[in-house]
Formats: structure tokens, C-alpha cells, sequence
């Protein structure tokens, strides 16, 4: 829905319009223009600032909010596809490539985006040169092409392994939330284990078309578990795509190795405290330190190199 409002500044002695700005952030509020708001929902927190406002003479204004696809009013024309690209595998494999001819010869037009300083790096030796403005995050990459009102959105990655690829296109989901508000179809070609075509919303045209051409199965997103818990006092963080043999990061540091698929690592106060499935290198667990294993940044390689500073915070490659 719109959420349209204002109030004179004599009349906000309290900060009302602040904390209101503050709230409608925290509830995944898009601002459209000054005191016009998209919101995915309405709750009762946000119902009580706004009844303050009210009462104290402000302007409080509500509206249904439907998006209108241009292809609806237009009914002809080109196609019109959003690519982003996440990393270097679907470049470097040639997958990229090849669907962006396959868009091609059906009459699409793309507008490409690359995300990630090595998946830019990758297109320029490539010859891609001038063909994909680079952005640091894919769900930055999807807004800003979403604004643009697309027919259909293409999210591209290459990740270790399927389950890693699913769990990375949920995150970047979550995170454009513009792109859930206004509806756009989304599709996520992941290169792992052969390939996989993932509809993740609305229209689902292009992800059939593209698994019936590339010859990939078709799935939908499998429901939502999370990674973390919390129980007796101790952090739980299962991660994902996991093999036996490989080094486990936190926050930059080797902190053990995965002695099977499935391994969970477990915190308390602070303080890694047992790596489930694997075993421990306490010289980098006390190189860590006391961690939110909640938040921090979890990796696992299958072969160690020594990392710059932007994949240790976090920039480069992304993991569990």
C-alpha cells in the first residue's frame, strides 16, 4: 500500500516524523518521494505512530497500490529482460554468454548488470567491455534495473554447489525488496552441478523458456529453514553446501576443517565454542576472538589461499 503523510513542525515537538521515518525503514518501507512511502504491510506498531501523528493534527493519508506491468498497456513491443550476473562462473563457463544470445535471437532486450569487482574483472577478459555496469551487491543490481519497469528480471550465479546457489538467491530475494513490492518476475539460472533454472515469482515465461531451451530442470525455491538458532545460551549456525576436507573461515580466520556435509558450528558468549561435523584450529578460533556468529562472515574453501582484505570483511566471495 501508499502511505502518504505530513505534519507541521510546530505541531512535531516530539519527533514524530522521525521516528516515523526510523520505523517505516525498519519495516521494509520503500520512500517513492518526501513523506510517500511503498510498504509491503501494515501492523500495529506502525498503526499507533501513525494515529500519533494524527492526533496531533498531522496528515495521515492510505491507499491500495497495485503495479501495472508496462508490457499489460502496451501489448507490443520487445521484450524487455534485467540481468544481473553474480561472480565469474557464468562468465567463465560461457553460460552467460550463451543465454544472452539465446535472449538475443528471441527479439529481448537486456540491460546487464555485473556484481562483484572479480565478476567484472571476468567480463572484461571476456571482451565484455562496456556491456554491464558493475555493482558491489546483486540485490543492489536488481533494484536499480527494476526501476527501470522490466518484463522479467535474470539473476545469474555460480556457486559450489546447488544448495549454495538456492541459498544465495534467497538472500539476494530477501534483500531487493523493491523488486518483491513491485512484482517483478524473477528467474535465477544457477551453473552448479550442471546447471538448474530457479522461478522464485510471478510470470513464469522466461524460466520455462529458458529450461525447455538450455535442456535444465525447473524448480521452485524449497521452503525457507534458517541457518541459525538459538538455544541454552549458545549460537547454532549450520552451513551449507559443505564438503569433507574443506577449511572453514570466520570473520578471515581458519578456525577448523569439514570432516563431512554437514557441519554446524556453535557459540557461547561470544566465543566459538565446537564445530559439529568438523574439527578445530584453536590458534584461529582465539585469532577470532569473541564473535556474533550470528553476523559474521562464515566461508568454506576447498583449498586455502591467504585472503585480501575485502574477501576477509566479507566483499569478495560470498559464503555461509
Amino acid at each position: 500500500m501508499l502511505l502518504f503523510y505530513d505534519i507541521k513542525p510546530e505541531e512535531d515537538r516530539h519527533g514524530a516524523r522521525i521516528r516515523l521515518v526510523r520505523l517505516l525503514r525498519k519495516k521494509g518501507g520503500i520512500p517513492i518521494q518526501r513523506s510517500t512511502w511503498l510498504l509491503p504491510s501494515l501492523d500495529e506498531e506502525l498503526m499507533r505512530l501513525l494515529e500519533e501523528i494524527r492526533e496531533k493534527g498531522g496528515v495521515i493519508f492510505l491507499s491500495e497500490w497495485k503495479p501495472i506491468p508496462l508490457r499489460e498497456i502496451k501489448k507490443s513491443g520487445p521484450i524487455r529482460v534485467g540481468v544481473v550476473i553474480q561472480g565469474t562462473r557464468a562468465i567463465e563457463e560461457g553460460m552467460a554468454e550463451r543465454i544472452l544470445r539465446l535472449l538475443e535471437g528471441w527479439g529481448i532486450k537486456t540491460e546487464i548488470r555485473i556484481s562483484g569487482t572479480m565478476g567484472r574483472m571476468a567480463a572484461l577478459s571476456q571482451g565484455w567491455e562496456g556491456d554491464g555496469k558493475g555493482f558491489s551487491l546483486p540485490s543492489q543490481a536488481l533494484e536499480e534495473l527494476g526501476r527501470k519497469n522490466p518484463d522479467f528480471l535474470l539473476l545469474l550465479t555460480g556457486c559450489k554447489s546447488l544448495e549454495n546457489g538456492v541459498y544465495m538467491g534467497r538472500k539476494i530475494v530477501e534483500n531487493a525488496k523493491l523488486v518483491r513490492l513491485l512484482r517483478i518476475p524473477l528467474t535465477q539460472v544457477e551453473t552448479a552441478e550442471g546447471g538448474t533454472v530457479i522461478h522464485w515469482s510471478g510470470d513464469p515465461f522466461l524460466s520455462e523458456k529458458l529450461a525447455r531451451s538450455l535442456s535444465l530442470e525447473l524448480r521452485s525455491p524449497p521452503p525457507f529453514t534458517s541457518r541459525i538458532e538459538r538455544r541454552g545460551g549458545r549460537v547454532y549456525r549450520r552451513l551449507m553446501g559443505v564438503r569433507p576436507g574443506e577449511k572453514i573461515l570466520v570473520n578471515g580466520y581458519v578456525v577448523g576443517e569439514s570432516l563431512s556435509s554437514n557441519v554446524t558450528l556453535i557459540a557461547r558468549d561470544g566465543r566459538l565454542e565446537e564445530i559439529l561435523g568438523g574439527s578445530k584450529y584453536p590458534r584461529g578460533i582465539q585469532k577470532v576472538g569473541k564473535v556474533d556468529l550470528a553476523k559474521a562472515t562464515v566461508k568454506t574453501l576447498r583449498t586455502f589461499r591467504i585472503l585480501g582484505p575485502k574477501e576477509a570483511r566479507g566483499e569478495g566471495r560470498r559464503g555461509n
